[in-house]
């Protein structure tokens, strides 16, 4: 009698389960929206599951098939899906309509269980506003300008590394550029964010280097974190999965906290962002910018919500900034470097333009010198579109409303997804779009194309608030590199690169192999030097 209740409400809550199944996954036919044959184990589910396929590969092949379609539907641990195709919409979603629509959808268990989470890409709502309101004056171009000198010298000791390779190679060295840039960053982050010295150009085995590949690293169970963060609440909840692994939040945890104590104690005062963010922690807001005219800081402490930083609250901002930044900016740098090698002739010309513009600064590299290289942002512009950091964004509905421009609506907390590489590489926006072309950066050429059609760093009031910082510290990485070095590649480097499809980020598949040469004296800033001189 037993066994037949059991199997009774077995079979009831197999049914239950299939009905409520069956009703998740056709959201998105019912609201008439189009996309692939929905089931739990649709759109190659498990291949991304188990890191054979990217988010970015699906997001990319969505797009593909559903071109023509303003919008499209799918789903991942059972949540509808939006893909949104149409730049307009997508305009609208992170800009004009913001305010709707300002979550990006990401999960977290709590800040006691997982302290590095707390930071300023997961938060969604008031948390978000009112620490991006806090953390905005951080990343003014004054507060930039403070932490230039740190910039530039990391630079310097990436060159003095390389003066002692080629010396030792008989004139040449080659190189996987990524994780030679992925030291490189971590050296310079270490630095501005921390005042840490971490020399990890020259000793790959230090802790920050070690620490950050762990974090970042291309594995199943880094994308599976990821996932779940964005697109498996429910799961990441049952599980308690953290977005970080226990070795990485105890290490920079401690370090910040190492950090805060020392300078606290030993009233120092230094020109970093750490310097800036124990200002928020113990006054909660951060001196204004002298003469600078994109600071919004103040002297007064915000009225209302003024919440100061906890030291949690300050290993969370760190961490990301230093994730996200030597991430991306390695990526940037390196893409760049192996972009500008295969091509002599967009080499000789980003040359051309560094050694005026630095005679033009006494053969010195500043920020003013950096920022007026107008034909060296053309490049890394096209780095980005065809390596953008992430190959999508996400954004929440935080409200049940229509999708602005369209009569469909979604209910509060769908997630939207933005395909940032399929835009950039949509031949309507950018024609041969395999082909790396600076030229597609000119004002002229911008104003042919939709704005949403590239989106490296997002759009609106969430674009990626380092973004500015990034630029300055890639520009500065290139223009030592170039000012000193030539670089090509080998003959049998492959077309496209492959991405791989473990990483959340934009990772390559395959060493970018660079070979670095000292320029001839006619090639370099001293002949420069010599004709400016003489005329």
């Amino acid at each position: 009698m037993f066994a037949v209740i059991l199997a009774a409400v077995a079979a009831v809550l197999a049914a239950a389960a299939y009905l409520f199944l069956q009703r998740r996954y056709s959201t998105w036919k019912r609201k008439g929206v189009p996309g692939p044959p929905a089931s739990f184990l649709s759109l190659s589910v498990p291949k991304v599951w188990l890191g054979q396929e990217s988010m970015g590969d699906v997001t990319d092949r969505i797009y593909q098939e559903y071109r023509d379609c303003p919008v499209a539907g799918t789903y991942m641990f059972g949540n509808p899906l939006l893909h949104l195709h149409d730049p307009e919409i997508i305009k609208q979603v992170l800009i004009k309509e913001f305010q709707d629509f300002s979550g990006r959808g990401v999960s977290t268990i709590g800040k006691d269980a997982d302290p590095l989470a707390s930071h300023l890409f997961f938060l969604g709502g008031t948390a978000w506003k009112n620490l991006r309101v806090k953390l905005a004056p951080t990343f003014t171009s004054g507060k930039i300008k403070y932490m230039f000198e740190t910039i530039r010298q990391s630079s310097y000791q990436l060159s003095d590394y390389l003066d002692e390779r080629i010396a030792a190679g008989g004139g040449a060295h080659c190189e996987d550029a990524r994780p030679l840039m992925m030291r490189l960053f971590v050296d310079t982050i270490s630095s501005v964010a921390f005042g840490i010295e971490s020399n990890v150009v020259k000793n790959p085995q230090s802790e920050f280097y070690t620490a950050a590949k762990k974090a970042v690293e291309p594995s199943v169970s880094n994308a599976l974190r990821s996932l779940l963060a964005m697109f498996g609440r429910e799961i990441q909840q049952v599980f308690q999965v953290r977005s970080t692994n226990r070795e990485t939040t105890k290490f920079f945890t401690e370090v910040v906290r190492e950090s805060i104590e020392y300078r606290e104690n030993k009233k120092i005062d230094r020109p970093d962002m750490l310097n800036l963010l124990i200002q928020l922690k113990n006054r909660g807001f951060v001196d204004a910018d002298k003469a600078d005219k994109d600071s919004t800081a103040t002297r007064q402490e915000p009225a209302g919500n003024s919440i100061k930083l906890t030291t949690n609250d300050i290993a969370a901002q760190v961490f990301v900034f230093f994730i996200a930044g030597f991430e991306s900016s390695s990526g940037s740098t390196s893409f760049t470097l192996y972009e500008l090698a295969k091509q002599p002739k967009l080499l000789e010309r980003v040359h051309q333009e560094v050694d005026q513009v630095l005679a033009d600064h006494d053969g010195k590299i500043t920020y003013e010198a950096i920022m007026s290289m107008p034909y060296l942002e053309m490049c890394i512009n096209e780095t980005l579109r065809m390596y953008a950091p992430l190959p999508f964004i996400s954004r929440e509905a935080m409200v049940t409303r229509k999708v602005p421009l369209t009569e469909l609506t979604v209910e509060k907390g769908t997630r939207l997804l933005i395909p940032v590489r399929a835009l950039h590489y949509d031949p309507v926006y950018w024609p041969d779009p395999y082909k790396y072309d600076p030229e597609r950066h000119t004002p002229d050429k911008k104003a042919t194309r939709p704005t949403a059609a590239y989106l490296p760093f997002g759009d609106g009031p969430r674009i990626c608030i380092a973004g500015r910082l990034g630029m300055v510290q890639v520009k500065t990485a290139l223009v030592r590199l170039l000012s000193k070095y030539t670089v090509s590649v080998g003959d049998n480097e492959p077309d496209k690169v492959p991405i791989n499809p473990r990483s959340f980020a934009t990772t390559p598949d395959i060493p970018l192999n660079v070979t670095f040469r000292p320029r001839r004296p006619a090639d370099g800033i001293q002949k420069r030097h010599q004709s400016v001189a003489s005329g």
